[in-house]
């Protein structure tokens, strides 16, 4: 995939077009870790990246 490419320090990537995704995604505010498990995996807060179509070329 090309974020993985263009972005080796990313460890995954999520697309969702659910309705509260969106909202949230509007906000362009860092998503707190609210799973215990986020603590396995660092417990660091995720920000979004600007919304662009997948196309964009800097999408990633």
């Amino acid at each position: 995939m090309a974020a993985y490419q263009t972005r080796p320090d990313a460890n995954a990537v999520v697309h969702n077009h659910a309705v509260h995704c969106t909202a949230v995604s509007i906000l362009n505010r860092p998503i707190p870790a609210i799973h215990y498990m986020i603590a396995a995996a660092g417990g660091k807060l995720y920000s979004l990246r600007a919304l662009r179509h997948f196309w964009h070329p800097r999408t990633f």
